[in-house]
């Protein structure tokens, strides 16, 4: 870890402990820079280099179960934060995010968002929450390794007068420091890839499968419409190609949901 960088975390981890309190700590950038690389390093330095894969978390269930059953000093890592990338949950999820973190905050738990884009949260988590930003880019594509470092007053101000154009540019605010990190991954990178892939198999599923609910529900609503409006059945079921029944169910089924619009 370099000098810099480290020096502002040994000044943090006993302000911590000593108040009873806890930090957050929110790292963004695209895919492929290192965001998870360079949290493990950090989540592993502050714990006391105590920190597991059990520690990582892939989505808001496996997030509250860690924080929950944390230990005094434990490091807890949201990864990829998919659910906050899907805007109909996202604002749920965010208010989820902070009841959580209140209520664990007397354990004084480390505790690292990494997201693909800070704006996506919600403004309470950067704006009264988190502690430090750090944002992570490739000089070049395909590269890995580098940082910018924001502290509360500069992340504040990004967010304010950045998030319009998600923005990250200088003129806005610029960053504390700069820097580098290592490739080196603090726990066991190939099965902590194991489980990523399986939550996000997990996610898309779950999209598909809202996504096919929504489909099914907006058909059902247009056959009810058009037999509302003199189609009968049997043309309905022609043009669609299905049988009659299958029209009179689908009708069926949005008399008893219409009220109850599936979230896309």
């Amino acid at each position: 870890m370099e000098t810099v960088l480290k020096n502002n975390i040994d000044k943090i981890v006993p302000k911590v402990f000593k108040k009873k309190n806890m930090f957050v700590c929110i790292v963004d950038g695209k895919p492929g820079v290192g965001k998870s690389t360079l949290v493990s390093q950090l989540a592993y330095y502050c714990s006391g280099k105590r920190l597991h894969l059990d520690d990582f978390a892939f989505n808001l269930d496996q997030f509250s179960n860690i924080l929950i059953k944390c230990k005094v000093g434990q490091s807890n890592i949201l990864d990829e934060a998919f659910e906050l990338n899907v805007r109909t949950t996202m604002s749920q999820a965010n208010y989820r995010i902070l009841n959580i973190l209140q209520r664990v905050r007397s354990r004084s738990p480390f505790v690292f968002i990494i997201i693909p884009c800070m704006y996506d949260l919600d403004k309470n988590i950067p704006l009264t929450i988190a502690d430090m930003f750090i944002h992570c880019y490739a000089k070049q594509w395909g590269e890995r390794g580098d940082y910018y470092v924001y502290n509360t007053n500069a992340m504040k101000k990004l967010y304010l007068y950045g998030k319009p154009t998600r923005s990250y540019s200088f003129k806005i605010s610029p960053p504390n420091f700069h820097g580098t990190f290592s490739s080196l991954f603090t726990v066991n990178e190939e099965e902590y890839e194991k489980r990523k892939e399986k939550a996000l198999a997990q996610f898309e599923k779950g999209l598909v499968r809202k996504e096919s609910n929504k489909t099914l529900w907006q058909r059902n609503a247009l056959l009810y419409f058009c037999h509302k409006n003199g189609y009968k059945m049997t043309e309905l079921g022609k043009i669609i190609e299905t049988t009659q029944q299958s029209v009179s169910a689908g009708i069926k089924s949005y008399k008893t949901s219409k009220d109850k619009k599936p979230s896309a």
